[in-house]
């Protein structure tokens, strides 16, 4: 927590406490407090960052808030505005381990004394959350959680038994950054940066952290490395098969991997088809810029998978069977039914259980054509989430 920073900005009628650490926390966050300051009932906004949200929520919202500057513990400077400031409502994620987040989530009341606390799921799977499994007695704290649609909402239903007339399926600010309007836009960019042309097919692989994976979900060491050389493998042997086509295999490694140069080394000694070729999907790429340059994006337990259809691309997930392999870390993740759940998404997207079943889907997708984003271009989750919450408060 010593890391950690109190940001306010006073004003309206009610209270709102929010909590964010790293990225994906942030993208719930800062959209939700964008919404806040164009809401009249809002009083005063504080956000409790750390972490990656302390620069971001600095350049996005710093002229606005007052960064407060009082103990050296951030959560004495919390009790106090608490003691000043009765909070209505608390916002917070389960996206940071030893953050900010379970203190506004699972004290929002005992300890701040919070009338009403809502969670904001960005991703699918919260089965082992490291800050979601220690506190799962401590739920009832919990008023409601936003979720970004059915499925997410089974998920979290079959792990942790949560009233389901609590769980709302509004979509969360995660998707309202697709940006699908651009999505065109963002296409011609990255594909003009790769040099590649429209009717080339691009397969985007997301990284993972294969450490996490292993800590978290007991993944068998260098899983993201591994997969992603099947993955190269099968590439290499789907474009032997397809000559009349171009591939272009793009690598977004995650930004806190620390393989990610093993994973280019993989790249670099690789054979090389005639209509295969291998690019960055990293920065200065934007995950927009990247995933909609593509037509099928490949990863083990990415959220982009689940992003995949709603921006009109396909997507594999690599559970590929074997001890402690994909298929493991996907049940681990998702649960059975979250399985079967996935398997029932759309046409467009499917599970590979090996390297054959993973060729076959590379096969089927690259001779059938892009689809429509199924995420409508003027989609916003922010405004809905606040108004029931703010409704709940009343």
């Amino acid at each position: 927590m010593s890391e950690a920073k109190i940001w306010i900005l006073e004003r309206g009628a009610k209270n709102v406490l929010l909590a964010c650490g790293n990225p994906g926390a942030y993208s719930v966050v800062g959209p939700l407090v964008a919404a806040l300051k164009e809401d009249a009932l809002c009083e005063t906004i504080i956000v409790l960052t750390s972490g990656f949200s302390n620069n971001a929520f600095a350049e996005q919202f710093g002229k606005d808030f007052v960064l407060v500057a009082g103990h050296k513990l951030v959560l004495a400077d919390l009790l106090d505005l608490a003691g000043r400031k009765c909070i209505d409502i608390v916002f917070g994620t389960l996206n940071a381990f030893n953050s900010p987040d379970g203190v506004v989530l699972f004290g929002g009341k005992s300890v701040l004394g919070a009338k009403k606390i809502f969670l904001v799921l960005e991703s699918w799977g919260q089965r082992f959350n490291p800050i979601f499994a220690p506190n799962k007695k401590r739920m009832d704290e919990i008023n409601g959680i936003f979720v970004n649609d059915e499925l997410a909402k089974a998920i979290f239903v079959e792990s942790c038994g949560f009233p389901e007339e609590k769980i709302f399926a509004t979509g969360t600010p995660n998707l309202d950054s697709l940006d699908v309007a651009k999505a065109d836009s963002h296409r011609k960019m990255a594909r003009n940066e790769w040099g590649v042309s429209e009717g080339d097919i691009v397969i985007l692989y997301i990284g993972g952290i294969s450490s996490e994976l292993r800590d978290w979900y007991g993944a068998r060491e260098y899983l993201d490395e591994i997969s992603f050389r099947i993955l190269t493998d099968e590439v290499q042997s789907i474009a032997l098969h397809f000559p009349e086509k171009n591939f272009v295999l793009v690598l977004r490694p995650h930004p806190r991997d620390l393989q990610r140069e093993a994973k280019r080394a993989l790249i670099r000694s690789a054979g090389v088809s005639k209509n295969l070729i291998f690019k960055s999907g990293g920065p200065p790429f934007t995950i927009n810029d990247a995933a909609y340059g593509a037509d099928v994006i490949c990863g083990i337990i990415s959220t982009e998978n689940f992003l995949a259809p709603l921006r009109g691309r396909k997507a594999i997930f690599l559970g590929l069977k074997g001890k402690n392999m994909g298929w493991e870390t996907l049940e681990e993740v998702y649960g059975k039914p979250g399985i079967e759940a996935i398997a029932k998404i759309s046409p467009d997207v499917k599970i590979a259980d090996s390297p054959e079943s993973l060729e076959d889907i590379l096969a089927d997708f690259v001779t059938r054509p892009r689809t429509k984003p199924r995420l409508a271009p003027d989609f916003k989750s922010a405004k809905k989430i606040l108004d029931m919450a703010l409704a709940q408060a009343q």
